[in-house]
């Protein structure tokens, strides 16, 4: 990417800006970059489809209740739904600033 692309200014609220330069910087990334990379994500269509086969395949099978494998894989879920949500809100606003524009 490149100066010469086209740039687009967004307002959004502080706790959202805050929590996309806390995600820049815990991924080594500009904030430009991060919120690109999140965009381009709610983009792809296979991330449902992916999203949604592997809650079904991910299970506890025999692990006791409570189990470190348990906590795990529900830690994981939380952060996964979690981005998908962060992930919609972005490509809301977008949609939004797009119907504006027209």
């Amino acid at each position: 990417m490149s100066r010469e692309d086209p740039q687009l200014k967004v307002r959004l609220p502080q706790e959202l800006k805050d929590k996309i330069t806390e995600s820049a910087l815990n991924l080594g990334r500009s904030i430009n970059s991060d919120v690109v990379s999140r965009l381009e994500q709610s983009f792809k269509p296979v991330n449902r489809i992916y999203r949604d086969s592997m809650e079904e395949k991910i299970t506890v099978g025999d692990q006791p209740e409570g189990s470190h494998l348990e906590q795990e894989i529900r830690e994981l879920r939380e952060l996964l739904k979690q981005s998908t949500e962060a992930n919609k809100a972005y490509f809301q606003m977008i949609v939004d600033l797009l119907n504006k524009k027209i």
